[in-house]
């Protein structure tokens, strides 16, 4: 198995060589293991950082997720939105058990929408998932969040392996070695398959190679049927994973097959090797993609459009498969292929062919270019980055990762050279060109978007398999070529092998970490407070997306472009600019927090499109959204005392909370906000609603946030008069039925101002009647004060459970000094 049988175009490698490309894999798979062990190192020290605001959640095997309340606990290299998705798709699909999953409502409340990812790469993860459920022990849904932390890089090894023994089968050593080294160094195509961060596009990139790779063998090789038999088993699988990432590469292998036949047509009897069966090819290819598209749709119906999975793929890839087969005939034979039937397939293949583009102008689907935002990602890597194509990418991106980047494409130069210089047969020259056409094309398609440099380096791969084969028993030619070739993509070891982790990086965390460590805290802390069962979160896409993966939340809302009905949801309540629409928009979607993260623009980009507003305009300052930032909120909006430390990595990021609640008196609901300005130390903004606070001098609420706002603010003099307003008004009726949060706030008051026992009084009200509910409800600060002072006063709580749950919902940090 270690050289290819006699062959006129491949000569057997020398003894030395033939088994020298085990050396080779098992160096790259070497490498593999270590990129993958500093990628889980990283992910893994992120992960286990301790949260400052509550504990983190516990281990329940009865969880979806593995976590108490449906909680998860993984940080997400690069904030990776689709990640989340698989992981939590997967295990909603392992506790429901079926092969198919349609429906997913956990980022469209209160509906259920349809789902068209499809299930191959679902079903890997799950089975990794269940390996590591089976060798550890852990409930399947933490051993799902755990597999993704090497899920992608094992597809990375199992990858290596087949091309590898593909190659030394088929090819030659030499060959092997090629890809073996390729697919480890070259960047970014083996950045993509990065340790815990799961994408189906993973697998799409090692289908697509797959199927390149074994036509390309069978075109060398035609006299093999099993090389052609897998490239069409690869084909339809990559279809069935994912439609989008398939079709460039159907065209831009149909296109350097046709050109191909072409050039290396009219062989007659001299032929040295036998025709490609192409109509084998495109039967077993179409079949399987038509199975595929059943399986995943059929009976409930196909999608409208062709973003999945479709029996219209399946037709093309017919249709052009028959028309390849008749031009084969026709170069090889001449005017006695012009059958009957050669005009009947023929015409019958060129209207299959055809279907694709036609039907996708009516549904406005199926193009090159992809639609979701992460087509302008050219890897999930620290050395990746964003652009809308390689140009953009280009101009931003650092010169290593740029050199690592286009190296490869001096590829394109040497097949162009071999083609016009060299003294090949037509055959050879074809065979060029069916491996130089599908790299032009992907080549001048990442122009247009960045996602698919990915594909122009498997055809490159692919390329260097076909390359690296020993066109003559010279020694050298089994040695020089697979080293010079391999020296186009040693650069991107460079850039794609992690660094060793350094504990440092715990301290100052990229921008995208920092904002996963913000998402989880404040889910974690969000589901130990919320009242209600079941939280919908109303917040931009990518925040809603992470609470949702991090809390276990609904949401109206994600970075998922296919949730178009909640993202106009989304858009109608950012822009609605009444009161009671906002609150009828809201109850429709059963909405029960608001979020607005300050640092995500994108709140701003619902405005304007709910408005019908340029990205220069200004925003209208009615919109519910606009007037959130102003801090202009309904009666019906609780703000939610939730702070970030502004440490290192941290530090500018700040988050606005609210949660839905019953209509306040003015006066209340002002003196609540007031007390928020001065829990979060925004003394300007509290500074300016004491001045509307006066309008109330009846009011206890208004009284005591004006006493607190004056001594946040030092000014003695007038929290003495504060005080000394306030102080009767506590002996009146009303004065008992406060709730616990102003007994508390008026008691800290109290006891500045040396009035104990009038402060003891407040808190023995305070206690006679609270419970798990007004527990929840205090602010973090209130909750300390609250223990502090039954602590001081010894007062017990009403009941343990209560208690209990105030010191749960404390700080780690706060409540380790109350326990000590």
């Amino acid at each position: 198995m270690s050289a290819p049988e006699n062959h006129p175009d491949f000569p057997a490698s020398p003894p030395w060589l033939r088994h020298l490309w085990w050396v080779a894999l098992l160096a790259a798979l070497g490498l593999l293991w270590l990129s993958t062990q500093r990628g889980i190192e990283r992910v893994q020290a992120f992960s286990d950082l301790p949260s400052w605001s509550t504990d983190a959640p516990e281990l329940d095997p009865s969880s979806l997720t593995g976590f108490e309340n449906g909680q998860r606990q993984l940080i997400i290299p690069g904030h990776h939105n689709p990640s989340f998705w698989w992981i939590t798709e997967t295990q909603l699909a392992a506790r429901e058990g079926g092969l198919r999953f349609k429906q997913i409502g956990y980022d469209s409340a209160p509906e259920q929408r349809p789902l068209i990812r499809t299930s191959p790469y679902r079903w890997y993860l799950l089975s990794v998932g269940r390996l590591h459920h089976l060798l550890t022990g852990q409930s399947l849904g933490y051993s799902i969040e755990q597999a993704s932390l090497y899920a992608d890089p094992l597809l990375l090894a199992l990858l290596l392996v087949g091309t590898a023994t593909l190659c030394a089968r088929y090819l030659g050593s030499s060959s092997a070695i090629a890809v073996s080294l390729a697919g480890i160094c070259l960047f970014p195509f083996s950045a993509a398959f990065q340790a815990g961060s799961p994408d189906q596009h993973s697998l799409a990139w090692a289908l697509s190679l797959g199927f390149a790779l074994c036509l390309f063998i069978a075109v060398l090789r035609p006299e093999k049927s099993l090389p052609l038999v897998l490239s069409a088993l690869f084909g339809g699988l990559a279809f069935w994973n994912d439609a989008t990432s398939q079709g460039p590469t159907l065209i831009a292998i149909l296109t350097g097959a046709a050109l191909f036949e072409l050039t290396s047509g009219n062989r007659g009897d001299s032929a040295a090797t036998p025709p490609v069966n192409w109509r084998l090819w495109g039967r077993i290819g179409s079949g399987f993609t038509l199975l595929a598209s059943l399986f995943a749709f059929a009976p409930e119906g196909f999608p409208f459009d062709l973003d999945a999975v479709h029996p219209i793929h399946a037709a093309a890839w017919w249709g052009a498969a028959e028309l390849l087969a008749a031009c084969s005939s026709f170069f090889k034979n001449g005017k006695p292929a012009l059958t009957r039937s050669f005009w009947i397939l023929g015409a019958s293949g060129l209207a299959a062919l055809l279907a694709w583009p036609l039907w996708g102008v009516i549904t406005e689907s199926g193009a090159l270019l992809a639609d979701d935002f992460y087509a302008r990602q050219i890897a999930n890597h620290p050395a990746g980055g964003l652009g809308a194509n390689l140009s953009v990418w280009l101009s931003k991106a650092e010169p290593s990762a740029r050199l690592a980047t286009l190296l490869p494409c001096l590829l394109m130069g040497v097949l162009f050279l071999q083609f016009f210089l060299s003294s090949s047969t037509r055959e050879k020259r074809g065979r060029l060109l069916l491996v130089f056409i599908p790299l032009l094309f992907t080549f001048l398609l990442s122009f247009l978007q960045l996602r698919w440099w990915n594909l122009f380096d498997a055809f490159v791969i692919a390329a260097l398999a076909l390359l690296c084969a020993p066109q003559s028993s010279s020694r050298r030619s089994f040695v020089w070529k697979p080293l010079l070739l391999c020296l186009l993509v040693a650069p991107g070891l460079l850039v794609a092998l992690p660094k060793p982790f350094q504990k440092s990086e715990l301290e100052n965390p990229s921008p995208a970490i920092a904002q996963a460590l913000i998402a989880r805290d404040f889910s974690h802390w969000l589901a130990k407070r919320a009242q209600s069962e079941t939280v919908t979160v109303f917040s931009t896409p990518i925040f809603s997306g992470a609470m949702g993966y991090y809390g276990g939340f609904r949401s109206l809302t994600s970075a998922d472009e296919r949730n178009e009905e909640g993202f106009s949801a989304a858009v109608r309540i950012a822009a609605a600019d009444s009161e009671q629409e906002v609150s009828i928009l809201l109850d429709s979607r059963e909405v029960t927090h608001v979020v607005v993260p300050r640092w995500d623009l994108m709140m701003q980009k619902l405005i304007r499109l709910g408005s019908g507003l340029a990205d220069h305009q200004e925003l209208p300052p009615a919109t519910f959204a606009n007037a959130l930032y102003a801090w202009d909120i309904p009666a019906w909006l609780a703000p939610m005392s939730y702070e970030i430390p502004q440490t290192d990595g941290l530090k500018g990021f700040s988050l606005q909370a609210f949660e839905r609640g019953p209509v306040l008196d003015e006066d209340e609901a002002l003196s609540r906000l007031a007390d928020h300005f001065v829990e979060q130390r925004q003394l300007p903004l509290a500074e300016e609603i004491r001045k509307t606070l006066a309008d109330y001098p009846r009011s206890v609420h208004a009284l005591a946030a004006t006493a607190y706002i004056d001594y946040a603010l030092g000014n003695t003099q007038a929290f003495a008069e504060s005080m000394e307003t306030l102080i009767p008004y506590l002996s009146r009726r009303a004065a008992r039925d406060l709730p616990a949060n102003r007994h508390i706030t008026i008691a800290s008051l109290l006891l500045r101002d040396k009035e104990t026992e009038l402060a003891k009084t407040q808190i023995e009200r305070c206690l006679e009647n609270i419970d798990t509910a007004e527990i929840k409800s205090l602010s973090p600060l209130n909750l300390a004060g609250l223990v502090a002072l039954s602590k001081a006063f010894q007062l017990p709580f009403p009941d343990e459970e209560t208690k209990a749950l105030a010191l749960e919902l404390l700080s780690p940090e706060a409540r380790a000094r109350f326990e000590n």
